[in-house]
């Protein structure tokens, strides 16, 4: 069964007023993997306490975002669990004609992600022009009082339909990834089509969705990015043993050997 929610149930709002509520650039990321349909209990409760992203009568859109790294330097960072860590892509909106950005994610103290954007031309998505390098350093410094000296290159590709739910009093967000590609050029193959990625963006880490999933059993999955994962899956790096848990529960139809394994931790 889908873990999607029957979404015309759902109160809608537009892009203004959910940028109005929690653009949530500054928050507490959490993930989850939902697979089967959630209790009729939680989605009446999420259907009490969010608002859905509707644009043009759409509910559900598409992205593709290509990440880009130096050597794997950006996936071992996170890997090895670095407090200092950063993230740049590009990201369109398949649903749109033109709207793209050039994003940098830099993890702070205490769980913290400071995310910043700017608009990026669609025709710009998966290079680096100078200004994207300039905005990425500048924030880089600004973040952690020292140079950015890495040489990134486009690395993989994510692709997923995504639900956008807003808290109705403000100040959190959950979004449903769906329909996944992950990969050097965004492929499905290894996602079950059953599978969604549920992300909590709160202020605390522990928000009404948190709850909502934890009443049904549903863990925090840690080692759940969709650049790791997208990295590890590609077979791009030969070290993911942090990640090894998560592919061989939730994506891998076989498992990787344990002699491989071995070989990566």
């Amino acid at each position: 069964m889908s873990p999607i929610p029957n979404l015309d149930s759902f109160d809608s709002l537009s892009l203004k007023e959910l940028n109005n509520k929690a653009d949530m650039l500054t928050r507490i990321d959490n993930k989850y993997i939902v697979k089967g349909a959630l209790s009729a209990d939680s989605i009446e409760k999420l259907k009490a306490e969010f608002d859905v992203l509707a644009i043009d009568d759409k509910r559900t859109f598409g992205y593709e975002n290509v990440y880009f790294d130096d050597a794997e330097v950006c996936f071992q960072q996170h890997r090895q669990g670095k407090r200092q860590k950063f993230k740049a892509r590009t990201r369109v909106y398949l649903d749109s004609e033109d709207l793209a950005y050039f994003e940098v994610k830099l993890a702070g103290k205490r769980r913290i992600i400071d995310k910043y954007r700017i608009p990026c031309a669609v025709s710009d998505h998966g290079t680096l022009p100078d200004q994207f390098t300039v905005f990425l350093k500048t924030k880089y410094s600004e973040q952690y009082n020292k140079e950015f000296n890495f040489e990134l290159a486009p690395t993989v590709k994510t692709a997923y339909r995504r639900i956008t739910l807003v808290a109705k009093i403000g100040g959190e967000r959950l979004t449903i990834d769906h329909d996944l590609a992950l990969g050097v050029n965004g492929d499905s193959s290894a996602v079950p089509a059953s599978l969604a990625i549920f992300e909590t963006k709160s202020k605390n880490g522990n928000g009404i969705a948190d709850k909502i999933l934890r009443s049904e059993s549903i863990s925090r999955v840690k080692g759940c990015s969709k650049f790791c994962l997208s990295m590890a899956l590609s077979g791009k790096v030969t070290k993911y043993n942090k990640f090894l848990p998560v592919i061989r529960k939730h994506f891998r139809e076989k498992p990787i050997t344990d002699s491989y394994a071995k070989s990566t931790c």
